[in-house]
C-alpha cells in the first residue's frame, strides 16, 4: 500500500543539515512509491509547489505547533513524520494525525522533556545506534535509522584546486570544523584553544569554522580568538551565510579543502558534518561519546576520551575533553595523515551506513511496520489506557510460530503495551510478570512438558489473568481439555481440522493469519536478483519454503521430479528449507536425503538448497523470482500454514495438497486433492510450463495479499482481547 507521507521539517530548499535531510527523504520516499508533502517550518513562507510536491509553511508558532493538524488533513496525511528535536512539539502524540517522530537524541539520560514529548507516537526512529540505546532505556521501543547523505555528490575531489577556490594557501593544513553556535555543546572554544596549542608546531595552518562567530546565544568566538593571539590564523564565514547555509556545491569544495576536521562537542544526535566529512575522505579528530562514536567506528579518525561529564541546562549529561588531549589528537593526525590526505576507509564507511541507498533499504522495513499499523486505525487508542499483554511463545526462536508472534506484537504496537516470555524455557508462572492478559502460542512439539503447563495455566488462572491460547497444532485432547478445564478464556484457531468442537463460545476461528508485508520489485530488477541468487534469466524455477521436516514432502517431491529434471535442464528446483532439528553427524534428515537423490540422478547443478536461515526478505525475493511454488503436508495438525504466506506476499503461484494446513487460503493457489505424491508432483511439473495459469494466479494472489496483512488479523486480537478483558 501506497502512503501518504508528510514530513515536518526544514524546506528541502534551505541549505541547513534538516533541509539536505528533508530534500533526500522526500527523494527516497518517492522511490519507494509513497506520495510525499513537506510541512516546513524554516525555509518556506507560503504555501507553493516545489518539483510537484506540496510546501506547507508554518502558523504563528516558530515549530508549526499552531498548524501541523490542519497541514496534515488537508493533505490527506497517513502519517506526518517529524524531523526536528522533539521537545519543541506541543501534543503531537494526542494531535488528530498518526505521528512517527525522528529523534536526534543527543542527551544522556533522555531528557523529561523529550519523554514527554514522546508520549502517543506511532513509532520512534532514532537517527543514531546512540539514540536508540537511550530511547530503549527510558522505555520507549525505537528503530534506527540514520539521516541520508548523498554519498554520491558528497565525493573526494582534488584539494589543491579546492583551497584555491577559498584562497587558501596549498601548502597550509586546513583544519575544519561546521556547526551552530549554541552554547557551549558544540565544544567550539575548547577547539580554539587546542588550534592554538597546535600553531606552536606547525604554523602553516588555518582553522575554518563555518559558525556565527558572534551568535547572541552562543560563545563570543572571534572574541576568544582575538584574545588567545590566533586570529589571523582562524576564518569564519559571514554571518548570513553561517545562519543560512551554502549550497552543496560550495559545500562539497569546502569539505575538500580540509585536511582534517575536528569536532569536539559534548554531544551529537548523529553528528552529520563528521559522516559528510567521511563521505569526501576526510580524516576526523571528535569526541569519542554519544553519537558522534560510531560515526567513526570504521573510519580514519581519531577518537578523545572525555575526561569530564558536564550537567547542562537540559537536565542531562554532555562529555567534555579536555584542550590538551584535543591538541594531541589533532597534533597525531597532522603526523599521521599529512598534507591532502584522502581516505578510501572512511569514504567506504559512509557509504555502507548513510549512503542514500542504504538509508532507503531501512526506510523500506520501517515504512512495512508503519503501512501495518496505519491499516487498522480504527482500533488506535481502543482502551483509555493500553493493557499490557505478556506473550508466551517463541517470538525469539526463527521459527513460524516466533515470527507470527513478532509480526502480531508489531501490528498492535500502537494499541497494548507487550513482552513475550520464552515458552521453551517455562518452567513455572514466577516467571510471568504482572499483567492484564496473557496470549499463549500452544504448539505441542515446542511447549513445555503437559503437566508443566498445566500447572502454570491454573496458576495464572488462580492469579486472575484471563488467558487467551493461540492453538498452532491443533490436537483435539489437548486443545478440549484446556478449555473443558477452565485454563484458557479463549481458545483460537485458524482453521478447525477434523475432530475439533467449535461451538464452544470460548473457541474463536481466526480464519487465517497474515501475511508478511513485501513490496514488489520493479520487474527490471528481477534480473538483477536472480543473478544473485545464481540463476539466470532462462531458468524455470520451482521452489518451496519452510522448515526441513519430515511429512514435509521436501525429499518425497524431489524424488518424483528428479528423472524429469535429466531431461530438462532449463528447470531448477528451489528448497528453501532451514533445519532445526539435526542429527548426530550435524546433518539433518531431509537435507542428507535430498544430498542423496542429488548424487544418485547427478542434477547437482539443478538443485539449490538453501539449508540455513535466511532473512525475510531473502526468502520473499527468492519466491518472487520463481515461476512457480510447492508445499505438500501429509497430515492435519496445525490449524494454518505460516509458509503459504510467503508466497501469497511474493506473489507466487503455489500448488498444494488438501491438507487443513492450506484450508483458509483459496485463492492463487493449485489444489491436488488428496496426498498421493506422484499426482501432485506431476502437477507441480505441468505448472512451471503453464505462464497463462502463472499470470492469473498471480492477479488472485495480489487480491489474497491485500486482505490477509497483518493489521487486519490483529484487529481481530484486539477484538479477543477486549471481550475477555470486557472492554
Amino acid at each position: 500500500m501506497s502512503l501518504k507521507i508528510l514530513i515536518q521539517s526544514n524546506s528541502p530548499m534551505a541549505y541547513s543539515g534538516y533541509g539536505q535531510a528533508t530534500y533526500y527523504l522526500i527523494k527516497i520516499f518517492q522511490r519507494l512509491h509513497h506520495e510525499v508533502a513537506c510541512f516546513a517550518y524554516f525555509g518556506a513562507e507560503v504555501k507553493h509547489k516545489w518539483e510537484g510536491i506540496d510546501i506547507f509553511p508554518r502558523g504563528f508558532d516558530p515549530y508549526g505547533n499552531d498548524v501541523a493538524e490542519a497541514h496534515a488533513a488537508k493533505f490527506g496525511a497517513d502519517v506526518l513524520i517529524t524531523n526536528m528535536d522533539v521537545w519543541v512539539l506541543q501534543n503531537f502524540g494526542q494531535k488528530q494525525f498518526n505521528w512517527v517522530p525522528m529523534v536526534p537524541v543527543a542527551e544522556d539520560p533522555l531528557t523529561i522533556g523529550n519523554k514527554h514529548a514522546l508520549q502517543g507516537a506511532l513509532r520512534i526512529v532514532a537517527i543514531s545506534r546512540y539514540g536508540k540505546q537511550t530511547l530503549n532505556e527510558a522505555g520507549f521501543p525505537a528503530n534506527h535509522i540514520y539521516l541520508p547523505i548523498p554519498t554520491d555528490f558528497f565525493h573526494p575531489i582534488n584539494k589543491e584546486k579546492c583551497k584555491e577556490a577559498f584562497n587558501w594557501p596549498v601548502n597550509n593544513y586546513i583544519i575544519g570544523h561546521i556547526g551552530m553556535n549554541r552554547g557551549i555543546r558544540k565544544g567550539q572554544d575548547l577547539l580554539l584553544q587546542a588550534f592554538r596549542i597546535f600553531l606552536s608546531e606547525h604554523h602553516n595552518s588555518l582553522l575554518y569554522m563555518h559558525t556565527d562567530s558572534r551568535s547572541h546565544d552562543g560563545i563570543d568566538l572571534q572574541g576568544l580568538a582575538n584574545s588567545l593571539g590566533i586570529a589571523n590564523k582562524v576564518i569564519f564565514p559571514s554571518r548570513y551565510d553561517a545562519n543560512f547555509g551554502w549550497p552543496p556545491a560550495k559545500m562539497l569544495g569546502l569539505y575538500n579543502a580540509f585536511d582534517l576536521y575536528v569536532q569536539p562537542s559534548l554531544n551529537e544526535g548523529q553528528a552529520m558534518p563528521v559522516w559528510e566529512a567521511n563521505s569526501m575522505g576526510c580524516p576526523v579528530v571528535a569526541t569519542n561519546a554519544t553519537a558522534v562514536a560510531e560515526a567513526m567506528e570504521g573510519a580514519d579518525a581519531i577518537p578523545v576520551e572525555p575526561t569530564n561529564r558536564t550537567w547542562n541546562h537540559n537536565d542531562s549529561w554532555g562529555y567534555e575533553v579536555s584542550v590538551e588531549d584535543l591538541a594531541s589528537a589533532m597534533l597525531e593526525a597532522r603526523r599521521r595523515w599529512g598534507l591532502n590526505y584522502v581516505s578510501a576507509k572512511s569514504r567506504q564507511w559512509a557509504i555502507e551506513n548513510v549512503s542514500v541507498d542504504v538509508v532507503a533499504q531501512n526506510w523500506q522495513e520501517e515504512l512495512i511496520t508503519v503501512e501495518k499499523i496505519v491499516r487498522f486505525q480504527p482500533f488506535i487508542k481502543i482502551w483509555k489506557t493500553k493493557p499490557h499483554i505478556v506473550q508466551i511463545s517463541t517470538r525469539i526462536h526463527n521459527c513460524g510460530i516466533g515470527a507470527y508472534t513478532r509480526a502480531l506484537m508489531a501490528a498492535m504496537e500502537g494499541n497494548t503495551t507487550q513482552e513475550c516470555v520464552d515458552i521453551i524455557s517455562l518452567k513455572s508462572s514466577d516467571q510471568i510478570p504482572d499483567c492484564n492478559l496473557i496470549h499463549l502460542h500452544y504448539e505441542s512439539a515446542i511447549s513445555p512438558p503437559e503437566a508443566v503447563l498445566q500447572e502454570v495455566l491454573s496458576t495464572i488462572r488462580m492469579r486472575e489473568i484471563p488467558v487467551v491460547a493461540t492453538y498452532h497444532t491443533v490436537l483435539p485432547q489437548i486443545a478440549n481439555k484446556h478449555i473443558t478445564d477452565n485454563l484458557v478464556s479463549m481458545a483460537v484457531i485458524h482453521w478447525p481440522p477434523p475432530g475439533i468442537q467449535t461451538e464452544d463460545k470460548r473457541v474463536w476461528i481466526l480464519g487465517g493469519m497474515g501475511c508478511p508485508s513485501y513490496h514488489i520489485p520493479p520487474i527490471e530488477k528481477k534480473e538483477e536478483i536472480r543473478e544473485n541468487y545464481g540463476f539466470s534469466t532462462k531458468d524455470i524455477i520451482i521452489s518451496t519454503f519452510g522448515f526441513a521436516a519430515v511429512g514435509r514432502g521436501h525429499f518425497e517431491v524431489l524424488e518424483q521430479i528428479a528423472p524429469l529434471l535429466q531431461t530438462n535442464k532449463q528447470i531448477k528446483l528451489q528448497l528453501i528449507i532451514p533445519a532445526n532439528f539435526l542429527n548426530e553427524d550435524g546433518k539433518n534428515i531431509v537435507h542428507s536425503r535430498i544430498e542423496e537423490i542429488v548424487k544418485v540422478y547427478h542434477i547437482g547443478k539443478q538443485v539449490h538448497l538453501v539449508p540455513e536461515f535466511v532473512s525475510d526478505l531473502e526468502v520473499l525475493n527468492r519466491l518472487w523470482i520463481s515461476d512457480v511454488g510447492f508445499l505438500f503436508i501429509s497430515f492435519h495438525t496445525a490449524s494454518a500454514s505460516a509458509a503459504i504466506r510467503f508466497f501469497i506476499s511474493a506473489r507466487l503461484p503455489v500448488v498444494i495438497n488438501s491438507s487443513t494446513h492450506f484450508s483458509d487460503v483459496r485463492r492463487g493457489v493449485v489444489r491436488v486433492e488428496g496426498f498421493n505424491l506422484s499426482d501432485f508432483s506431476r502437477t507441480v511439473w505441468d505448472m512451471a510450463f503453464d505462464q497463462q495459469t502463472q499470470i492469473r494466479l498471480r492477479k488472485e494472489q495480489q487480491i489474497t495479499y491485500e486482505a490477509q496483512v497483518w493489521p487486519t488479523f490483529a484487529e481481530q486480537y484486539l477484538s479477543i482481547y477486549k471481550r475477555v478483558l470486557g472492554g
